[in-house]
């Protein structure tokens, strides 16, 4: 569902934990009910991930870490300690802030970009390199995209979005037009 139904909001995510009796459970939520012992962990950025948007009872290992280098040395660190986990939720945020700050036109938007890839990679690698991708599903979502004054709006350049998937029953294609990320 999207926002005007679910009713979260920037400043709703900040300030209350998400029910864990909410009509609209997140993945985790559906994750923990049908797999009980599954390991989960989130590792955010942007800490109101794990604050608001994922329930607090469900035994996730919620890891908030201030900038996405930390928070990529956190996660390889992870998978290298011989953890894993059944979901495991990254969110970056350093790029975000970057077109915040610069516009999302910038020379330094870009370079935050390139950064981000490199941590993907860098987590990516650590999982083939432990097992995790012989029958793991890695996949990447940009949040929203950007223009010269505008940050996910409704506006095709701000709503048009990045999505790539890899695993091993993943099929080469081409979503359909009109899909939306939450589809």
């Amino acid at each position: 569902v999207g926002p005007e139904v679910h009713k979260l909001t920037n400043s709703i995510v900040s300030s209350s934990p998400y029910p864990t009796d909410s009509p609209f459970p997140s993945l985790f939520r559906r994750i923990r009910e049908a797999y009980p012992d599954a390991e989960l962990v989130s590792f955010n950025n942007w800490s109101n991930i794990n604050k608001g948007i994922i329930e607090n009872d469900l035994d996730v290992n919620k890891i908030n870490e201030d900038y996405d280098s930390l928070l990529t040395d956190t996660i390889v660190d992870y998978i290298y300690e011989g953890n894993e986990p059944a979901l495991m939720f990254v969110q970056l945020d350093d790029a975000d802030h970057a077109a915040h700050t610069y516009g999302g036109f910038d020379d330094k938007y870009y370079q935050a970009i390139r950064t981000a890839d490199g941590y993907i990679g860098r987590i990516y690698n650590a999982l083939v390199e432990n097992g995790l991708m012989e029958n793991g599903l890695f996949i990447v979502v940009a949040d929203h995209g950007e223009t010269d004054d505008g940050h996910g709006g409704t506006t095709v350049e701000e709503s048009s979005v990045t999505v790539a998937i890899k695993g091993k029953s993943v099929n080469n294609i081409t979503l359909p037009e009109g899909t939306r990320n939450r589809d």
